[in-house]
């Protein structure tokens, strides 16, 4: 699956092809609606409110659209073959990494990339941030030291920051892992 982020900050106008689009200021924006979304009709797309990446300081609020499996990344990067080495690793409860490489293209500079590991489709507390290895492919390792066994699912996004200052975002999930 590939979800597509767009970020807009909540006081300039949204974009893109919802029927919601509202200008709004930071001190018009009703809180209450904090961590609600809209969503077409199809379920293909839809609007939510998120934490800005000052929100620890000012309190910023965004809004941004989500697209599962998009026709067109528009300004997102793309991410493609994703890889995990190895495959699996034991769940003694020792410490094992499993490095994740993918490679990641955008017509704006990439700013971030990530990854991180669901069980039983919950977030595990390991991540990683990933880093540009240089030709578009960005690695990182997940470090893990779990008695859980079973299969995974790895998320890996990749995030860019258009000249409009808006962000965009690509996040595709993929199996392939499992601790035994």
């Amino acid at each position: 699956m590939e979800v597509v982020f767009d970020r807009a900050r909540a006081d300039e106008e949204l974009g893109g092809d919802l029927e919601v689009r509202p200008t709004l200021r930071h001190e018009l924006c009703d809180l209450r609606f904090l961590g609600r979304q809209v969503v077409t009709g199809d379920g293909g797309r839809f609007l939510f409110t998120t934490p800005g990446l000052k929100y620890a300081q000012d309190g910023t609020v965004e809004l941004a659209t989500a697209e599962i499996n998009p026709s067109s990344f528009g300004a997102a990067p793309v991410i493609a073959n994703p890889t995990v080495d190895p495959t699996s690793i034991p769940g003694d409860g020792a410490g094992y990494r499993a490095n994740i490489t993918a490679k990641v293209t955008s017509s704006s500079p990439v700013s971030g990339a990530s990854a991180v590991s669901f069980v039983q489709g919950l977030p595990e507390p390991v991540g990683t941030i990933m880093t540009d290895t240089g030709g578009g492919v960005w690695a990182g390792s997940l470090f893990y030291s779990t008695n859980s066994s079973g299969p995974r699912v790895l998320r890996v996004k990749a995030e860019t920051q258009a000249p409009d200052g808006k962000r965009h975002a690509t996040a595709i999930d993929f199996g392939g892992f499992s601790v035994r």
